[in-house]
C-alpha cells in the first residue's frame, strides 16, 4: 500500500482513504495508517465510527487515530434518515474529543478543499 500511495503522490494526485478505521488492513496494524500518511495519503474518518456503529474495535481505532490527529477529513456513510440519531451522537462525540477549530478543519475546511481540487489539505 505505501508504494501505491507514493506512486499516486508522485503523479501530483492525492489519495484520500475513506474510513481506514473500518478496514482490516489498518485494524491489523496501527502503524499502517501512519505509513499511508508518510506516503502522501490523507485519511477520512467515518464519524459514525465514533458512536460504535461498526463495533467497538472500529470505534477504538477511530478514537486513537483522531487523538493522533491522523484524519484530514470527517464525513459519513449514512444512507437513510434512520441513521440520523446515531449521526447526531457521533457529531457530539467528535466535538467532545477535539477542539472547535479541529472540528471545522475536518468537517468544513478540508472537505471544501477536496471539492475544489486543492491537493494539499490542512
Amino acid at each position: 500500500l505505501p508504494n501505491i500511495l507514493a506512486m499516486i503522490a508522485r503523479s501530483n494526485h492525492s489519495a484520500l482513504i475513506a474510513h481506514p478505521e473500518r478496514c482490516l488492513h489498518f485494524q491489523a496494524a496501527f502503524d499502517a495508517a501512519f505509513e499511508a500518511l508518510d506516503a502522501g495519503a490523507f485519511l477520512q474518518l467515518d464519524v459514525m465510527s465514533l458512536a460504535g456503529a461498526y463495533g467497538r474495535r472500529v470505534q477504538r481505532l477511530a478514537e486513537e487515530l483522531l487523538d493522533e490527529s491522523a484524519y484530514a477529513v470527517a464525513a459519513t456513510d449514512i444512507h437513510s434518515t434512520r441513521d440520523l440519531p446515531a449521526l447526531t451522537s457521533s457529531l457530539f462525540r467528535l466535538r467532545e474529543r477535539v477542539p472547535d477549530d479541529e472540528v471545522t478543519r475536518l468537517l468544513t475546511a478540508n472537505p471544501q478543499r477536496v471539492l475544489t481540487g486543492q491537493a494539499q489539505l490542512l
